[in-house]
């Protein structure tokens, strides 16, 4: 507990006696009053017998006159005693307001000086993290490395898109999981920023997959079938196809029920090329 929280609850304790007292004094005020009331509405009662020449009542109402004004001299007296309380209450409710924000201040220092130790204790959650992220783009590099030329047959504009994605994919699949996930927790790091998923595999799976299929184009042979696969002719240039440029004329061995290549055919980008099938395959056999 902070000292100037230790100053305000002391003070506090202090203006709630005096307001205790208080109470206590205004409540016997209240009832002297009340009492000094009921002499007066008694000896009110009586003034009719009393100015009529009934001695008694006369006696009882000045006596009943008597007490009131003691009762009033009392609740009088009491008010005297109030006086200095409530002047001390008004004094502690100003001081406390005081001691009350300087144990806001106080609160605010303690709170930001826990947080560098709070920083580096995140600091050492990261390092772990960097480190499996590191080697996970050591590999996506290594196959990258390796399977570029190998798409690219020497032309490196047919691999330029793919390779600009695989370049940045890491960057990107952190960043978007970060701003999932970050948001979801009231922090907005990468406001209005576009991603093509909200989590890291999201946007780095679709990517490999591309560098499998752009593989998996140039597998193709004239006597041999491959299930789920056509070979074709492109009848013109097509960009962007499992990230790759390809040029009027190649042959090229497509996923026969991919999305895209579906919409290739449709548009007549693509003319299918004679292979044979797997019954002529085994009849030859």
């Amino acid at each position: 507990m902070g000292v100037k929280r230790e100053l305000r609850i002391a003070h506090d304790k202090k203006r709630r006696k005096l307001v205790a007292e208080l109470d206590e004094l205004e409540r016997r005020i209240a009832s002297e009053r009340r009492l000094a009331g009921e002499m007066e509405r008694a000896a009110i009662e009586l003034a009719f017998d009393a100015a009529g020449g009934d001695r008694r009542k006369l006696s009882e109402q000045a006596e009943l006159n008597t007490k009131k004004a003691e009762h009033l001299m009392q609740a009088q007296n009491l008010e005297y005693l109030a006086a200095p309380v409530r002047d001390a209450i008004t004094t502690a409710e100003l001081e406390l307001s005081r001691y009350s924000l300087e144990e806001a201040h106080e609160r605010v220092v303690e709170t930001v000086s826990d947080l560098p130790a709070i920083a580096k204790q995140l600091s050492t959650m990261i390092e772990p993290i960097a480190i499996a992220f590191s080697e996970f783009k050591k590999k996506i590099d290594t196959a990258a490395r390796e399977a570029l030329p190998l798409i690219a047959r020497g032309d490196d504009e047919r691999v330029r898109s793919l390779a600009s994605r695989l370049r940045t994919v890491m960057f990107r699949g952190i960043r978007a999981q970060m701003a999932s996930d970050f948001h979801t927790h009231g922090v907005d790091f990468f406001t209005g920023e576009p991603f093509e998923a909200s989590t890291f595999d999201g946007v780095v799976a679709p990517v490999l997959r591309a560098m499998v299929s752009a593989l998996e184009v140039d597998i193709h042979t004239n006597d041999t079938a491959i299930p789920g696969r056509t070979t074709f002719r492109l009848k013109t240039n097509v960009v962007g196809l499992f990230g790759l440029t390809l040029r009027f004329g190649e042959i090229v061995s497509l996923p026969t029920e991919d999305a895209d290549v579906k919409k290739l055919v449709e548009r007549g980008d693509l003319e299918t090329v004679d292979e044979p099938t797997l019954d002529k395959m085994e009849e030859g056999a």
